[in-house]
């Protein structure tokens, strides 16, 4: 499934909806946007989690700021926090130095967006690929991180890897922790470029 359907599939299937109403859109309109938008923004997500500081600042969003709860909250576009983590996102994506504004800008207009509504719903696709990367990873990463030796059964999978990849230099990183990140990575369809500096 990709990232389009599964964030598609978020708040049962409403999701393009829900968002429609806060950013005054049709449905369809929406769905169009979203579609428009995120393959711009992942070269941006992949260029923020291409070193190790910027994975592990990744994880530990997953593991702390929501973003499952994200999938099924009715009034997730009505939450402000999850609008300003969202801002907080695209800053990050820009400081990595790959939010392409001159791509972000034909890709809205692709989409038959005025600047204005494009800006509003960036930091909220930013949330939804949040949410449908932590989706897609977590069970796979659950796994995955139950054959870590120490590893508590119970905690996030997420704040795990975390854990291991912080202050763990390149060059001494076990095996079954770049095996995670690989999955992990796959996720978004690009391994290689991130896996050369974790």
């Amino acid at each position: 499934m990709s990232l389009f359907d599964v964030i598609a599939a978020t708040q049962h299937g409403a999701c393009f909806d829900n968002l429609a109403r806060r950013v005054q859109l049709s449905e369809g309109e929406t769905a169009r946007a979203v579609g428009a938008l995120l393959p711009v923004l992942l070269p941006a997500f992949e260029g923020w989690i291409s070193d190790r500081a910027g994975m592990v600042e990744f994880l530990r969003a997953l593991a702390r700021d929501g973003y499952g709860e994200a999938r099924t909250k009715a009034s997730l576009f009505s939450d402000n926090g999850f609008r300003d983590r969202g801002i907080l996102l695209l800053r990050r994506w820009r400081d990595a130095g790959r939010l392409d504004s001159v791509r972000l800008a034909e890709a809205a207009a692709e989409a038959g967006l005025e600047p204005d509504v494009a800006a509003q719903l960036l930091p909220w696709v930013a949330v939804l690929l949040m949410s449908a990367l932590h989706l897609k990873a977590h069970r796979p990463l659950g796994w995955l991180v139950s054959d870590l030796e120490g590893a508590q059964s119970a905690a996030s999978p997420f704040e795990v890897l975390a854990d291991r990849l912080q202050g763990v230099e390149p060059s001494k990183q076990r095996p079954t922790v770049r095996r995670m990140l690989g999955s992990l990575l796959a996720l978004t369809g690009d391994t290689n470029s991130a896996m050369r500096t974790t």
